[in-house]
């Protein structure tokens, strides 16, 4: 494992129980968790360019907490929506919405800014994360250890 660049700038670290990390280049996301020493991961996700953009603002380093836990379908249709960037509305989805009552699955394969999980993990997803775990993004071709430190909302992604 790589040294980490971002480790001096995180605070409180060892003092969370969970630990949310995307990864861009591997398109998947891995929820670390302290007390078991393990994690659950969950691959074939669609990003988009937003994501990636607002993430190195953000300065790379930095980490997000959830905000909000939406079931749904939200207003937009949106099922199982995990909010990390609140006033860009930028969080973790199924990659199906539900409209009139059926659920149809989103066309396109890249985002406006969400991370679209498989409708199949996305349930799954939804109920191992708690509002405050923090959300680190990286485009790496290897993933980063968990620090498991305290994390601050964004001025990309205040209220």
């Amino acid at each position: 494992m790589n040294e980490d660049p971002c480790i001096n700038q995180y605070f409180q670290l060892g003092t969370k129980d969970r630990e949310i990390h995307l990864n861009l280049s591997l398109k998947a996301v891995r929820i670390y968790f302290r007390k078991t020493n393990n994690y659950e991961e969950f691959s074939e996700l669609i990003t988009g360019n937003v994501t990636y953009e607002m993430a190195g603002k953000a300065g790379w380093c930095h980490m997000h907490p959830v905000t909000v836990k939406l079931a749904g379908p939200t207003d937009k249709g949106l099922i199982n929506f995990v909010v990390f960037c609140p006033m860009r509305e930028i969080g973790f989805h199924s990659d199906h919405y539900k409209k009139n009552g059926e659920k149809t699955l989103i066309p396109g394969n890249e985002s406006a800014g969400c991370i679209r999980i498989p409708d199949r993990e996305s349930g799954r997803f939804f109920d191992l994360v708690q509002n405050g775990d923090c959300v680190r993004i990286y485009k790496r071709p290897f993933w980063r250890s968990p620090t498991f430190a305290g994390c601050i909302q964004s001025e990309h992604c205040s209220l």
